[in-house]
């Protein structure tokens, strides 16, 4: 596959963004994931372009040291859809873990068959939340175990909120170890798992939500589910230490600025067609949506920059600071898309309605007050983690080792 300019990427991306936008109803009704739309991202090369140049990638992404390219090419796929958004996303993320934790020799079996688009990624670590720990992974990721066998490693658990279930051919699985002589982050452990091995089970009764339909986020079981010892990638301590929930999380954003950026457009049409642009009431309502997709849009080059510039600590705290803006301005865009519409652009008929409910749901995948938290600490000097997933003292030990 040949190598194309950011520009060219972003652009391409772009182009499709209509026909993603025309199947989305059908996906979200369905509850189905969204298969021809992944079709055309792998024709347009776009389910490459966080694989490094060297292996056949485009070599944009945050583990490329191009964040900002790759922000705007999911933008433009989560304006079509943003449970195709929220799906492209997690594949682009895995591939991120790879660059970063997967070997020379891991690699050279992976990075042909991704470029080739013959690999569709997801990272599955939520489960149903223990009452008996305090420890946030424990909670929420600290029950799937992984024993060691001849070759390799049996998983055993349940997951849910399991995007892509159904439609990612490959998984990353969090799974913790048995050794209690390391500390609950060291022991949970990183595992890709091919999404067809036996021993995986799909509840598709459990994910009925509100929005994000077509993510496909089902309740997962694990039984007995065997990962080859070269398959073992990582520890969480080793992806906190490196920040990369930090990193993760202005993608988020980019994928929210595509949802408020489809409603806007799908305002200002509304208006020209009902001929009610002339109203001075409703083109504040516009300016305001406008401003604020153009507020999230410079948070997320300021992230970029602060991270290419290579500064961690300040592009972290840019991190938590873009998804919480995020959150906050493309909310804020839907709302005035729908004012400016009014009720009978919330009928089926119209997209408007589903953007606001995936929106409305997908920016619960995180807490706001956590991440509010951790700006506000880093802000006032205290030490603090931007993964906002442990104690203070832990994060800055991680980060003094890493």
């Amino acid at each position: 596959m040949k190598s194309e300019q950011p520009d060219a990427l972003i652009a391409s991306a772009r182009k499709l963004t209509a026909k993603f936008a025309a199947r989305a109803a059908g996906y979200d009704k369905d509850n189905s994931f969204p298969h021809e739309d992944f079709a055309d991202l792998k024709a347009a090369g776009l389910l490459a372009t966080s694989v490094p140049k060297a292996h056949g990638g485009h070599g944009v992404s945050i583990s490329n040291g191009d964040p900002l390219t790759q922000w705007r090419i999911t933008s433009a796929v989560a304006a079509g859809d943003l449970s195709l958004g929220r799906c492209y996303e997690g594949h682009i993320n895995t591939i991120d873990l790879v660059n970063d934790f997967a070997s020379d020799e891991l690699k050279k079996e992976l990075y042909p068959k991704i470029v080739a688009g013959d690999m569709r990624f997801v990272i599955w670590g939520s489960e149903p939340i223990r009452q008996d720990t305090q420890d946030l992974y424990q909670r929420l990721s600290g029950q799937t175990t992984a024993k060691k066998v001849d070759g390799g490693w049996l998983l055993n658990g349940v997951k849910a909120f399991a995007t892509s279930a159904g439609g990612a051919t490959h998984v990353v699985i969090t799974a913790a170890l048995e050794d209690v002589t390391l500390s609950a982050l060291e022991q949970q452990q990183w595992f890709l798992a091919d999404a067809a091995s036996p021993g995986i089970s799909i509840d598709e009764s459990w994910w009925h939500s509100l929005g994000m339909r077509a993510t496909v986020s089902h309740k997962v079981g694990l039984k007995d589910v065997f990962v080859a010892d070269r398959y073992r990638l990582f520890s969480t301590e080793q992806y906190l230490g490196r920040l990369w929930q930090a990193k993760f999380i202005p993608h988020f954003s980019a994928s929210f600025l595509g949802a408020a950026t489809a409603a806007y457009e799908f305002a200002c049409g509304y208006l020209r067609q009902r001929k009610k642009a002339d109203d001075p009431v409703l083109q504040n309502l516009i300016a305001q949506a406008r401003v604020a997709i153009d507020l999230l849009d410079a948070h997320l080059v300021a992230t970029a920059h602060s991270w290419t510039a290579g500064n961690r600590d300040e592009a972290a705290l840019r991190s938590n600071i873009c998804r919480a803006a995020g959150e906050q301005l493309s909310m804020e865009a839907v709302a005035m898309a729908v004012r400016v519409c009014g009720a009978t652009a919330l009928l089926e008929q119209f997209p408007l309605g589903r953007i606001q409910r995936d929106l409305q749901t997908y920016v619960r995948h995180e807490s706001i007050d956590r991440i509010l938290t951790a700006i506000g600490k880093g802000c006032l000097g205290i030490d603090y983690d931007p993964n906002f997933a442990r104690s203070d003292h832990q994060a800055r030990a991680a980060r003094a080792a890493d």
